[in-house]
């Protein structure tokens, strides 16, 4: 969640090779700069240099928000992605910082995760999308499952008092080209910019029939 103590870290996400292929890529992360607002992170990064050329090695953007004066350095207070052009994709406003004395009978707070309403939900069951993992590559994936809604969080709760989630539950469940099932988080998911072959297509589509899943 945005705090009034917080700065915002700008990474610009490129393309590690000039001709990215599916199923899997590499891609690099470079901090742009640290900013004192989100407000001010966005700008400069709609000011990064363009042309053709340079858009074409991007993949993307990250603005991370880090709270100050704390002695946590890794997690973060919210999380946003964009496209090469400054095009917003997805935000997690979950803090990874756990509150101090925290217990779920402090229920609600701005660490637990509520369930994601379907007009953020920008992806359906059976989608390919490219995950972005680590900052440092991409994997052509299919989606098997969505983020919990509040609706399901809420029945979740009512069915068993100790029921909490966090800023990483805020996720899809998807199948690798390998079958693999991960649980990304909404914020890292995007959809394919470029074409899918028709049989890698339909061996992700293999593997997400053969686990059950519909």
């Amino acid at each position: 969640m945005t705090t009034e103590n917080s700065i915002f870290k700008l990474i610009e996400i490129g393309y590690c090779d000039e001709n990215p292929q599916y199923p899997e890529f590499e891609v690099y992360s470079e901090t742009t700069g640290y900013f004192s607002s989100l407000e001010k992170a966005v700008e400069t990064m709609k000011r990064h240099p363009g042309g053709k050329s340079a858009k074409e090695m991007l993949f993307g953007f990250l603005i991370k928000e880090y709270a100050l004066d704390g002695e946590w350095s890794l997690p973060t207070e919210s999380r946003r992605s964009y496209l090469s052009d400054g095009t917003f994709v997805d935000e997690n406003l979950l803090s990874e910082t756990p509150k101090e004395g925290y217990t779920s009978e402090t229920f609600p707070n701005s660490e637990v995760f509520l369930g994601r309403h379907a007009s953020m939900v920008r992806f359906k069951k059976g989608d390919i999308v490219e995950v972005l993992r680590n900052d440092t590559a991409v994997s052509l994936e299919i989606v098997s499952q969505l983020p919990l809604s509040p609706e399901k969080v809420e029945a979740k709760r009512k069915s068993d008092s100790h029921f909490t989630l966090f800023s990483e539950d805020d996720c899809y469940r998807t199948l690798s080209h390998e079958g693999n099932l991960s649980c990304p988080e909404a914020v890292y998911l995007y959809p394919p910019r470029f074409t899918v072959s028709d049989e890698l297509k339909q061996k992700l589509e293999r593997h997400l029939m053969s686990k059950n899943i519909f």
